[in-house]
């Protein structure tokens, strides 16, 4: 795949502020060993806040580390299994327990698992626009011609999508058809049928933009197959403490929350590139970057 550059031009960018220099100065001044020096290899999913995470990831690394990054975009089980295998570092959409849990018992033994980077707040499900009188997955079985019969979903290999196949079997819903997609052309789809009041059921997440820019809500899901709150977990491959340990510090440390997320996505979204957005996070929290980055 195109390895995407989440930077702003280099003609443009800015330093992060007095905060970044001081810890840049820091760490070039200290002499460290040639593995130090390795490009740093992220893999990540095209979603909303998988990519801005990795943009705020890149930026820390390049900006106040004076690290090389490549970003490797992938499917969600490539990802995984990138990591697993060596052929990246890490990555930071670790969606845990429910949404990638399988992911994570097919590689236990070759990666390791950080911890979350987002402790709570995070969710999957069946999402609706406020107007839809739809209120719970059961009402797909009656209600399901409302919605044309589909529920419009995201990459195939993704674990919400897993998790819907499963819906429509635990909930007997042999008429709906899940749409496979891609996280962008849903959310265009949710656009779309907004604009025109139109009922639609989408696979949804949070964090994510859309909820900042629309009246949505999840249906409820008495079945609980989509689990309860997620969390976003940082994943290495298992050697990275011993060749990488201050990439490592690096990538244990990384800690924020879904508000801050969400505010980074929307700039994002409201047409920042991720880098430049990512830039402007970083100056304007100088706090998290001495956390984050303290060797």
């Amino acid at each position: 795949m195109n390895r995407p550059d989440f930077r702003s031009p280099r003609r443009t960018a800015r330093a992060l502020g007095l905060a970044l220099a001081a810890v840049a100065a820091l760490a070039v001044a200290a002499p460290r060993p040639a593995a130090a020096q390795a490009t740093v290899r992220l893999a990540y999913v095209a979603w909303d806040d998988c990519v801005a995470t990795s943009a705020v990831m890149q930026t820390l690394l390049e900006d106040a580390l004076g690290r090389t990054v490549r970003l490797t975009e992938a499917s969600a089980g490539e990802m995984w299994r990138q990591v697993a295998d060596g052929e990246a570092d890490g990555h930071l959409c670790g969606w845990l327990p429910v949404t990638h849990g399988r992911y994570i018992d097919r590689h236990r033994d070759a990666v390791e698992n950080l911890g979350p980077h987002i402790p709570g707040g995070a969710r999957i499900g069946l999402v609706v626009p406020d107007y839809v009188s739809l209120r719970a997955i059961d009402d797909l079985r009656r209600g399901g011609d409302q919605v044309e019969n589909r529920i419009v979903g995201i990459d195939p290999e993704s674990g919400l999508m897993a998790k819907t196949a499963k819906v429509l079997k635990d909930y007997a819903l042999p008429d709906l058809t899940l749409v496979e997609g891609s996280g962008d052309a849903m959310a265009a789809a949710l656009g779309d049928a907004i604009a025109a009041r139109r009922p639609i059921v989408v696979t949804g997440w949070t964090p994510h933009w859309k909820f900042g820019v629309w009246r949505l809500r999840y249906l409820d899901d008495p079945l609980e197959v989509y689990g309860g709150d997620e969390v976003i977990s940082t994943i290495v491959r298992r050697t990275l403490a011993t060749d990488q340990p201050a990439l490592h510090r690096v990538l244990d440390r990384f800690r924020w929350d879904v508000e801050l997320l969400q505010g980074l996505m929307a700039d994002i979204h409201d047409g920042a590139r991720p880098g430049t957005a990512a830039r402007r996070f970083l100056r304007r929290h100088p706090d998290l970057v001495r956390r984050w980055t303290r060797l």
